[in-house]
């Protein structure tokens, strides 16, 4: 498959001599010349009704056409902090298919002092113009914006969320029509329900009609200065059930805000789900066998925190570009609090490693064009003055991340949530939610909802509904702390920073079948050798200089998917999709299917594998939502491909084997 450059076209942004934003582009302005605050405030805010629209809801989705410079979600943020409820959450999603860079929204932003406040806070996390779904989090988690960055139609066709008012500001219809064509308007009807509020700044006869057709009664209104009429409508709803495709990935019903919810296991999943709860509403408790956090597989003494990018347009390549971003966003965030998370210097060396995965790499840069602070082509004198050490093919070099102290992560994410120690040996349904025992059968608490988190060990707890997980044993060597190199290595295994009086070495990475066999924990000198033996193939100047290492080192069992992708959403009960699904290999699409079942109030998180603390916050905020009932901060095929029952639905597709 040709791949999609993920980096988005800029809008060729100037700013004229009164202040006034305007894409050259499209020869179009971002906001009124007048008042572009007052603009925003009648045609969209007082559009919808607001303050009086959300000021009895405790949840709020609005979606918009045409983020521009950000200044319709700021002037609503405001608002709405100021005048909902103080348990509300609002969530702001919107969908630019030629995003401002930071700067180009800072600078516009200037001409607005009132809202300094939100802009510095929305400058400070805005994303880089690469596409996808990226999710930020404002207000302690109470205000949620989800950018969606690309085509309106194919960003929107996407999207898994239920709106509860539009703000239609894309460029004039006259200068970007594909902005306005049915194709889009057909996508926020499917995402509108009956009461749906609308407002747009235009008032084009071709507009309201598409919008009449879709359902909308629209209404002209008194437009904002020099324009005459902008358009006001709500949605009516539809003369016919839509049907629901594929059921089989249909989310349960939440749970809701204000649920306590259970997590197995106090690793990185754990905590990353207690940090996404706690910013929707719910109250997590961690419960883990051991005394602290990250005690297991998220353990490891420093890591380096090295994006999986793939050629193409697929969910997993979608999945891990944005789980790469969203995380160093929050590390970033974490480090300006006063958390420890980066070692001293960013930035990490993928070497090629022959001349194919050279090759690869030249072509992933280049048809992706990624941008220089993202993933920058490096030639083999640039990367041996980089990293200190020859690199004869060149490489990668990832400029944004670096470093990270693992367990500080997982504290940041875990600060403030309840640890409960125990060794959770089963789980019981009860009418109140689920009740967890420990291996002498007492109860250690009862919740509304339980999410597996403990990683390799998540598989064995239910019979009904079981997981397509397995451990892989990983050991990791420590080297003396002088060893080179100056910058982290990536080369199929990896070299650290140097932390205290020490660098990481790794690692192996083996099947373990017998969970119950604890042996897995022994550090052995065959894997460190194994270890070594990766770093003398790509780098033996290196390897020669490391005689006589004492045995010292660590081992874990990671969890693992059979396509190296998570596991994360509600449990499936394999006999029911066994039963309601029993013929999906005939490929009928007209069949009417019943939704998918679940066992009620169970999820899980897990499969994270090596990447574990790049892929759990975007996890852990998507399974937030699945159990407050917020929209779904990841697209549709990201959501599929996540999703527990994918190998239940694999089997079943299958045609069975034909007997004599």
């Amino acid at each position: 498959m040709q791949a999609k450059p993920p980096i988005l076209a800029s809008p060729s942004l100037t700013v004229e001599e009164d202040g006034t934003p305007v894409s050259e582009r499209f020869g179009d302005v971002y906001f009124s010349r007048t008042d572009g605050l007052e603009e925003t405030r009648h045609v969209f805010l007082n559009g919808i009704g607001g303050p009086d629209f959300w000021r009895n809801k405790t949840s709020l989705t609005i979606a918009e056409t045409g983020f521009g410079t950000g200044l319709n979600f700021l002037l609503t943020w405001r608002e709405w902090l100021k005048t909902a409820p103080d348990d509300a959450s609002l969530h702001y999603i919107s969908v630019e298919g030629y995003p401002l860079e930071a700067e180009g929204l800072k600078d516009a932003l200037t001409a607005f002092p009132s809202l300094k406040e939100q802009a510095e806070k929305l400058a400070g996390h805005y994303p880089l113009p690469i596409s996808g779904f990226h999710h930020r989090s404002f207000e302690s988690g109470r205000v949620k914006l989800t950018l969606l960055l690309g085509e309106a139609a194919t960003m929107l066709s996407r999207l898994n969320a239920s709106i509860d008012a539009w703000y239609l500001d894309g460029f004039a219809p006259s200068k970007n029509p594909d902005m306005w064509r049915t194709e889009v308007l057909e996508q926020i009807t499917r995402l509108s329900h009956e009461g749906t509020k609308l407002a747009t700044f235009t008032a084009a006869g071709f507009v309201r009609r598409g919008l009449n057709d879709q359902g909308f009664s629209m209404t002209k209104v008194p437009g904002f200065g020099r324009k005459r009429e902008c358009l006001q409508g709500v949605f009516n709803g539809r003369k016919e059930k839509q049907h629901v495709e594929k059921p089989w990935f249909r989310s349960p019903k939440p749970l809701g805000r204000g649920k306590r919810i259970a997590l197995i296991g106090g690793g990185v999943a754990g905590c990353a789900a207690a940090y996404a709860l706690r910013r929707s509403g719910c109250t997590p408790i961690i419960v883990d066998r051991h005394k602290d956090l990250a005690a297991e597989a998220s353990g490891n003494p420093v890591g380096i925190l090295s994006p999986r990018l793939t050629i193409g347009d697929t969910a997993s390549g979608r999945f891990h570009s944005a789980a790469f971003l969203r995380s160093i966003n929050a590390y970033d965030q974490f480090s300006a609090d006063g958390h420890d998370i980066w070692l001293p210097e960013r930035g990490i060396l993928a070497m090629a490693r022959d001349e194919d995965e050279k090759a690869r790499q030249q072509r992933l840069v280049t048809e992706h064009n990624l941008p220089d602070g993202f993933a920058r082509l490096v030639t083999p004198e640039e990367a041996e003055e980089l990293a200190g050490l020859p690199a004869p093919l060149g490489g990668i070099w990832y400029g944004l991340t670096g470093g990270i102290r693992p367990t500080e992560i997982c504290k940041a994410f875990a600060r403030g949530i309840e640890l409960h120690q125990g060794d959770v040996a089963r789980l019981e349904k009860s009418p109140n939610g689920w009740k967890i025992f420990d291996g002498t059968d007492s109860m250690l608490l009862e919740t509304d909802g339980v999410v597996l988190t403990n990683g390799a060990f998540a598989g064995p707890f239910l019979s009904d509904a079981p997981l397509t997980v397995y451990a892989n044993r990983g050991q990791i060597a420590y080297l003396p702390a002088n060893t080179l190199p100056k910058a982290p290595l990536s080369f199929g295994g990896y070299l650290s920073p140097t932390f205290n009086e020490m660098r990481v070495l790794g690692a192996t990475y083996d099947r373990w079948a017998d969970q119950e066999d604890t042996s897995w924990q022994e550090v052995t000198q065959e894997h460190q050798d194994r270890c070594l033996n990766i770093l003398e193939k790509h780098q033996p100047t290196l390897r020669q200089t490391l005689v006589d290492l004492p045995l010292k080192g660590r081992a874990s069992l990671r969890a693992v998917t059979p396509d190296r992708m998570p596991l994360v959403g509600p449990l499936p009960l394999r006999k029911a999709y066994q039963r309601d699904y029993a013929d999906l290999h005939h490929g009928r699409k007209n069949k009417v299917y019943p939704e998918a079942s679940y066992l009620d109030g169970l999820y899980a998180l897990t499969g994270l594998g090596s990447r574990g603390f790049q892929t759990a916050l975007p996890s852990a905020e998507f399974l937030a939502a699945i159990i407050a009932g917020a929209p779904l901060p990841l697209d549709q095929e990201v959501i599929e491909a996540l999703h527990p029952a994918r190998f239940i639905l694999h089997e079943l597709r299958r045609a069975p084997a034909k007997t004599s």
